[in-house]
């Protein structure tokens, strides 16, 4: 739904790399699998929690735990609060909503709550630039009396030393000072023309356009040339600082593979790349029958796996050779997606794709540095 210019669900990366603003408004459109999957999660905890009721139908792993938390704080419940039109009073590029923002009268307190569904990423909650912003939108939006606000994660997919819910307190004043840092930020960003791009791994982690990032890739290339073989004579400060630039570097490498496929998936493969189904597994037709038939043979469950069944290769191993037809039947070959591979891949071009639909796509890189 946040479709700001300054988000607050970027916040993170255009507080700490103003130039980002910029780069990645010439970056097209994409989604993937996990972003996809939050969103229908957040969908599902939204009806919850406007509804009362549970909605029929699976419920994604986390969704319950934070559903519960926010009923448990009693209280005035506003949920996908709009906090766009307050925070374009700050600034007109701001916006954003909060998932849950919950008023306690009696206490004075704000609890603005967000929901992380993902298991792959920690997020702190506190000096957190999205939840800061919630929290000052929510305090603009409600104008109500308050004493504090309860800035509020909550992702129970994913492990954190302080568990799966942390809170950042804050009051009045320490907002109001955020608002000024807030404020001058964007005024930067948006009036400044030549505004820099900081390379680092929180800002770039999600970052769209990392993969095209003048700065990011020089960055990486000055680590890149840099070798450590003369124990003699290599220089101790330089390897220390290689090794705290490896994780950008890591992240910079993992950008570029994800962003070349995401390219050729649109028609758009590199130069000498080409996108092939990748190699055929085995997998079963269908489980249920497939563990019937097993113990219709004698085997017992725990040599089938007690709550799985285990792969077709692993079965060929105990089974009889008599029965190997039976067990052929019972097994489909098919691939498990689409890799990006060089053309002298054997491989032919994955079906559904052809060479000619394949045209290259120049990003301006230079012209955004």
């Amino acid at each position: 739904m946040e479709h700001a210019r300054l988000s607050a669900s970027a916040a993170h990366r255009w507080m700490a790399c103003p130039g980002s603003v910029r780069i990645v408004e010439c970056m097209p459109d994409s989604t993937s699998a996990a972003a996809e999957d939050g969103t229908r999660a957040h969908a599902i905890a939204a009806e919850w929690l406007q509804t009362g009721t549970r909605p029929d139908g699976e419920i994604p792993e986390g969704v319950e735990a934070y559903v519960n938390y926010v009923r448990a704080l009693g209280g005035q419940l506003t949920v996908e609060m709009n906090l766009t039109s307050a925070l374009v009073r700050l600034h007109p590029d701001l916006g954003g909503y909060s998932d849950a923002a919950v008023y306690c009268v009696e206490t004075a307190t704000l609890h603005s709550i967000d929901y992380k569904h993902g298991s792959g990423v920690m997020v702190d909650a506190v000096d957190n630039p999205q939840l800061l912003i919630y929290a000052v939108g929510a305090l603009l939006t409600a104008r109500v009396p308050v004493r504090a606000v309860h800035a509020t994660i909550v992702q129970p997919n994913c492990f954190h030393p302080d568990g799966p819910i942390r809170t950042a307190v804050y009051d009045v004043i320490q907002l109001l000072d955020f608002i000024a840092d807030l404020t001058e930020r964007a005024y930067i960003i948006t009036n400044v023309f030549e505004t820099p791009l900081v390379p680092g791994a929180k800002q770039c982690r999600f970052c769209p356009a990392a993969a095209i990032c003048p700065a990011l890739r020089e960055q990486s290339h000055a680590l890149i040339k840099h070798q450590f073989t003369d124990v003699l004579s290599y220089d101790r400060e330089l390897l220390a600082k290689a090794l705290q630039s490896i994780p950008l570097l890591k992240l910079w490498i993992s950008q570029v593979d994800s962003f070349a496929y995401a390219e050729a998936e649109r028609g758009n493969p590199p130069p000498g790349y080409k996108l092939v189904d990748k190699r055929a597994t085995r997998r079963w037709k269908n489980e249920g029958d497939a563990i019937l038939w097993l113990q219709g043979l004698g085997y017992e469950k725990d040599k089938i796996g007690t709550w799985t069944l285990e792969s077709p290769a692993q079965i060929e191993k105990i089974i009889d050779k008599v029965q190997r037809p039976a067990l052929k039947a019972r097994i489909d070959k098919a691939s498990s997606g689409r890799t990006l591979v060089p053309d002298d891949d054997p491989r032919p071009v994955a079906q559904g794709l052809t060479a000619d639909s394949f045209t290259v796509f120049e990003q301006p890189v230079e012209a955004q540095s």
